[in-house]
């Protein structure tokens, strides 16, 4: 039987401690150990499983190491890791794992090193290390990885990422969100094939570098949103690929010249929107979120001088025109709500903690399916609200003056 086995499943055996010896099992092609929590030991003689293609040892709680033998697995193309709070020695030929096409390690928090071999898995085209937090650099050799699409670091421990990285010529996602990477290696550029860049969350990210990816030429996908990007170089608007645009978390935004037309998508959360004075020239934009974030004002000012202040600063959060092509506009903090009668296409409309006293409802707004206003505590009424025969969700909230629906 063991000699033509081709599938072994010993899911959940929470008593066995160590696999049965491989001698014996050389046709077999799937290993599945999952959630084996007591399993310590896998024979040695699993490096002579010439045709095994799947492992599977996913709530494998209590292994510590995979043997080094694992190496010699050239047909192994899935290996499935636990999610492990202790610490999972990889074998240094890890990377002699030829056909491994995934490599999937998150949430090991205490595994700190990868192995320097790792740049030969060349079959490789997905390696994750989200939520490893001991992991603060990848390996110079992860440059050798030329089959690779997508690299994610996310909530890692990753203080920077190699400038081998400009090596990967086939890498089309990267995701570096809630890390502490202060800066692109001055190679990003060079990944020609990169469509998506996420960086949410990195508060420690500055544009230095930033104008390099002006050469990412096939660039969909760019969130900046909550980290330290106070500058967007202009070479930004050379993005013509470039839909999805997501900014936000520094105090002040710094012009520029022009965003791509090619944009569908725009967030921006800021405390100063004076920067997005008009966006008319995006003739695609149909998502559009303007956040202006509160700033907190000296405990020294007077009442006066706080209110001025304020004043002030609100006047220069006027957005004066918009794309007409818009399907969901949500607004915070603004001053003056946009003219919003040309938006013939508008289905959402969010408006939050804006200092309005009225919302009128124009012909233009007919085909608002979902309409939600929030702690806009000076608005009094909202005329023509029966206008909207199309609407399927009303959402009115903390708006203490409010004196009439209709």
């Amino acid at each position: 039987m063991t000699k033509k086995l081709k599938v072994l499943d010993l899911t959940g055996c929470a008593k066995l401690t160590r696999t049965p010896d491989f001698s014996n099992f050389m046709s077999l092609e799937m290993l599945i150990l999952a959630w084996c929590s007591k399993l310590i030991t896998i024979d040695r003689a699993i490096g002579k499983l010439e045709l095994l293609k799947t492992l599977n040892i996913k709530g494998c709680s209590s292994l510590r190491e995979l043997p080094g033998e694992v190496g010699s697995l050239h047909s192994l193309t899935q290996i499935v890791m636990p999610q492990n709070s202790k610490l999972l020695k990889l074998p240094e030929r890890f990377g002699d794992l030829k056909s491994l096409s995934s490599f999937i390690l998150d949430e090991h928090p205490k595994i700190s090193q990868l192995p320097k071999s790792i740049g030969g898995l060349v079959k490789l085209t997905h390696l994750s290390f989200r939520g490893c937090v001991g992991i603060e650099e990848l390996p110079c050799s992860v440059g050798q990885l030329q089959m690779l699409v997508e690299l994610d670091v996310s909530k890692s421990g990753m203080k920077k990422l190699p400038k081998s990285i400009g090596m990967l010529k086939k890498l089309r996602v990267i995701r570096i969100d809630y890390t502490n990477i202060d800066m692109f290696p001055d190679t990003i550029g060079e990944v020609e094939m990169l469509e998506e860049i996420y960086a949410k969350g990195c508060w420690y990210l500055t544009e230095d570098n930033l104008d390099k990816i002006g050469k990412l030429s096939h660039l969909r996908i760019l969130d900046l949103s909550c980290t330290g990007v106070r500058e967007l170089p202009e070479v930004i608007s050379c993005l013509s690929h470039l839909q999805k645009l997501q900014l936000g978390g520094s105090t002040k935004l710094e012009p520029v010249t022009a965003l791509p037309s090619s944009l569908t998508w725009l967030e921006v959360q800021t405390s100063d929107l004076s920067f997005f004075h008009d966006l008319s020239n995006l003739v695609n934009l149909n998502y559009l979120k303007l956040y202006r974030l509160t700033t907190a004002l000296p405990h020294s000012a007077r009442s006066y001088d706080l209110q001025k202040l304020e004043a002030d600063w609100m006047k220069k959060q006027l957005i004066h025109r918009l794309p007409s092509r818009l399907s969901a506009l949500k607004l915070k903090g603004i001053s003056s709500l946009p003219h919003l009668s040309n938006l013939k296409n508008l289905s959402v409309l969010h408006v939050v903690a804006c200092k309005i006293l009225c919302l009128p409802v124009s012909q233009g707004l007919i085909h608002l399916t979902e309409l939600k206003i929030s702690r806009c505590e000076f608005l009094m009424e909202i005329p023509g609200l029966s206008l909207l025969k199309r609407l399927q969700r009303l959402v009115l909230n903390s708006s203490s003056r409010l004196v009439g629906v209709q």
